[in-house]
């Protein structure tokens, strides 16, 4: 990811689901310095997570690895290859039928302005689980970075 410009207060970097109030899980800019995680299992509360600190710092004017894995009962973030913080639940997360979305405002409208996102990865396996070293060409078929 490449923010331009400061990371607005309550705007979605990743989400599925997410229509403003409630839905899957998303990571959100929030009213912090740290980006935070919402989670949900049942789309009337976020009973998984709420305003957790993913203990990524907001930044602008740089390419940043950005990385969210879940591997048995654990979720992870990553920012350049290091572990910043982990939550843990064993559950599954709410059901939608909704896309995964990249830099989506409120319900979807009102999106991130001036950001950049390349290289987007979605995969059923947790490629990550410990610090990593950060991927420095497109990971197609044949070249994946691991943990």
């Amino acid at each position: 990811m490449y923010p331009e410009q400061n990371m607005a207060n309550s705007k979605a970097l990743i989400t599925q689901g997410w229509n403003g109030s409630l839905g899957s899980w998303v990571v959100y800019t929030g009213t912090t310095t740290t980006l935070r995680f919402y989670g949900s299992s049942n789309n009337s509360s976020w009973n998984i997570a709420s305003d957790f600190d993913t203990g990524i710092a907001k930044w602008t004017g740089s390419w940043k690895h950005f990385a969210m894995t879940r591997s048995g009962s654990t979720i992870r973030f990553f920012i350049d290859g290091v572990l910043k913080n982990s939550i843990n639940y064993a559950g599954s997360f709410y059901t939608v039928d909704q896309q995964i979305a990249f830099g989506a405002g409120t319900g979807g409208s009102n999106p991130i302005n001036h950001m950049y996102f390349e290289d987007c990865q979605v995969s059923n396996i947790a490629k990550y689980t410990t610090t990593f070293t950060p991927p420095t060409q497109a990971q197609g078929r044949l070249y994946q970075a691991e943990s």
